[in-house]
């Protein structure tokens, strides 16, 4: 994983949609960081407080709702934990694999057809500090 590409991957796609908000942006960039610290490890884990934490949004509603739109834009996937004591899951996709993925490309691709690949490996509970 090339930390560069990604992000100017990632800065190039923010550009050229008017559906991401600084809300998406910055939880992306958490995501991002946190499995930047964890050497590219996918998928990676960490409890839904910790990044309310670190990019500053303060409602519930608004982290799932940009959750959401990330796993939408394929930019992401996202499994909740069932359990208090895991991590929810997540793991950072590739922009270069599909180089139309992204908010608005397609009304009728289904997110849920694109992210039912299960996630195989049991995420190691990570934290910032």
């Amino acid at each position: 994983m090339n930390y560069i590409i990604h992000l100017n991957q990632f800065l190039k796609k923010v550009e050229e949609s008017e559906a991401v908000c600084p809300t998406h942006i910055s939880l992306y960039l958490a995501l991002f960081h946190l499995w930047n610290h964890h050497y590219f490890q996918s998928p990676i884990a960490a409890v839904h407080i910790e990044l309310i934490h670190v990019n500053k949004i303060s409602s519930k509603t608004t982290f799932h709702k940009c959750i959401k739109d990330l796993v939408a834009w394929m930019w992401t996937k996202y499994t909740p934990s069932t359990s208090i004591y895991r991590g929810n899951s997540f793991r950072l996709l590739s922009f270069s694999n599909s180089p139309k993925n992204g908010p608005g490309n397609d009304p009728n691709d289904s997110p849920n057809a694109k992210t039912s690949n299960g996630i195989s490996n049991e995420p190691e509970m990570v934290s910032y500090k």
